[in-house]
């Protein structure tokens, strides 16, 4: 039975032997069939050593991103459709409409850390939401409808909205595998296998915010995530909050990228399995019209804001104040009128500085 048992494994791990991580997957192989004798503490860490290197081997081979994200939200909270109005940091007042279903979609583009995400109403052809990350990790979300921004330090953007694909089923904007799977974090890990004998591995560990959270990493994908659970305290077996993520193969390289992800809010006391039927809130979303590698210009990731818009920094925590950057047409008429006034207020110091000199002669 070991080794019909090692045979199996070794048909697991034959697509991946040329990759950079295939030695992890095979220390894991070896351990799922190994004896018991086994520290368990050497065997977690194999088995995150496994995870880690097939996330790092997969987002190796993806340097940019560019991609529409539809989402379809279900709330069963919501008996009709209705205007919310809700109080914004700064002072500010913004609106939302809320209603038992609803559909909007994601406009996003990726390189690296940076990234900008366009929120549209598909009733309406401009986005409602823009929002951008630059390079040092800071912020910046802008609703034209309200005329409003805000710029946050890295780690100060709330919501759980992904708005990178990869981050489907995170409840903390900042929050990626592998950069949870430290030591410190880890509760417990155990290896599985799948329906189709792919390894599995389900960690349970905290989240940046402390939040008890289970994974389940799928071999077959790269070891990433396919389900990711949230519980409602660290002494709980009810869920919170469950997403399910399918992939789809990326052309010409050995990578994977979310596809679909099912992601569902459930009332407190209610679900201890993810597919639990009854649930609060069930949002699906899709990845579409999937561009990986392609250069994407500096530009791109760039906010304009028009001039009055009410910026609100919390960077420095300081009132909001409106935004006084005028458009490229504008300043340059604005340059052109300060060199004529320069001119002409050297012309005529130089006219009167001559009819002095002529006074005193």
């Amino acid at each position: 039975m070991f080794f019909t048992a090692w045979k199996a494994n070794l048909k697991m791990a034959e697509s991946c032997l040329t990759s950079k991580y295939c030695s992890y997957l095979l220390t894991f192989l070896f351990l799922g069939s190994a004896p018991l004798a086994w520290a368990e503490d050497a065997r977690s860490e194999k088995l995150i050593d496994a995870v880690v290197a097939g996330i790092e081997h997969n987002d190796s081979q993806i340097t940019t991103i560019k991609a529409t994200m539809l989402s379809t939200t279900e709330r069963a909270w919501v008996k009709e459709r209705r205007e919310v109005t809700v109080e914004l940091p700064g002072g500010a007042r913004g609106s939302f409409i809320e209603s038992p279903k609803s559909e909007e979609y994601h406009r996003i583009i990726i390189r690296g850390d940076q990234l900008r995400s366009e929120l549209f109403d598909p009733d309406q052809a401009q986005a409602i939401e823009v929002i951008v990350r630059n390079k040092e990790g800071d912020w910046a979300q802008y609703s034209p409808t309200n005329n409003a921004a805000w710029i946050r330090p890295e780690g100060g953007m709330p919501g759980v909205s992904p708005y990178d694909p990869r981050q489907m089923g995170f409840w903390e904007v900042g929050d990626r595998f592998p950069d949870l799977l430290r030591k410190e974090r880890l509760l417990s890990v155990v290896a599985l296998k799948g329906a189709s004998k792919s390894a599995l591995i389900e960690v349970v560990l905290r989240d940046s915010k402390q939040r008890k959270m289970s994974v389940r990493f799928d071999g077959s994908v790269n070891f990433l995530p396919i389900v990711i659970n949230y519980y409602q305290a660290a002494d709980s077996d009810y869920l919170a909050g469950s997403t399910s993520i399918e992939y789809q193969r990326l052309n010409g390289c050995d990578a994977w990228f979310p596809e679909k992800g099912v992601m569902k809010i459930f009332e407190k006391g209610v679900a201890k399995t993810p597919d639990a039927g009854t649930y609060r809130e069930k949002t699906t979303i899709e990845v579409r019209d999937l561009i990986v590698n392609a250069d994407l210009p500096d530009e791109d990731f760039s906010l304009k804001l028009p001039p009055g818009t009410r910026v609100n920094d919390a960077r420095t925590r300081k009132s909001p104040a409106v935004h006084p950057e005028v458009s490229r047409s504008s300043s340059k008429w604005l340059r052109i009128l300060f060199s004529v006034v320069s001119l002409l207020c050297i012309f005529l110091f130089l006219v009167r500085r001559k009819i002095v000199k002529a006074k005193v002669e």
